[in-house]
């Protein structure tokens, strides 16, 4: 699910945040 960013813990809580995980939602 990760775009193997940075924020990978936030993205799993909350990945409309992270603009590069947008996608993957």
């Amino acid at each position: 699910m990760h775009c193997g960013s940075m924020l990978v813990s936030t993205e799993q809580e909350r990945p409309v945040l992270v603009g590069n995980n947008a996608h993957a939602v």
